[in-house]
């Protein structure tokens, strides 16, 4: 897309030992929220760390524009983020991280917008 994105990524304790592969969780922020959202504006300081260590997964929290909606726009070239998560942040991180490089294997979790988009 042309343009720096942030995502910030929480590893297991244990990705120091070894060589293990580890599933990968991608949780989005809200429409007007950033990637550090699931970092700043839980209850639990350490949730996204102690969720790492409890599933043995690695934690991926990508930033796009506000009001993106993880979507391609069909007007704006600068507003791609679908293509942005699927085709350069995903294959980024299983790059630069011992991931489980599977499709079937990518889960995401909305911080607010789930029930919204579940509506259409």
């Amino acid at each position: 897309m042309q343009k720096t994105l942030s995502a910030a990524v929480t590893t297991p304790d244990s990705y120091s030992e070894g060589n293990q592969r580890y599933p990968t969780l991608y949780l989005l922020h809200g429409g007007s929220g950033a990637f550090g959202d699931w970092h700043q504006k839980t209850t639990e300081p350490d949730l996204l760390h102690r969720l790492a260590n409890q599933y043995n997964l690695i934690i991926v929290t990508p930033g796009v524009g506000p009001a993106s909606y993880y979507y391609d726009s069909p007007l704006l070239d600068s507003v791609r983020y679908e293509t942005y998560m699927v085709k350069e942040l995903i294959p980024e991180i299983d790059k630069t991280y011992r991931t489980l490089a599977k499709k079937s294997l990518v889960p995401s979790l909305d911080f607010r917008w789930a029930v919204m988009e579940r509506l259409y």
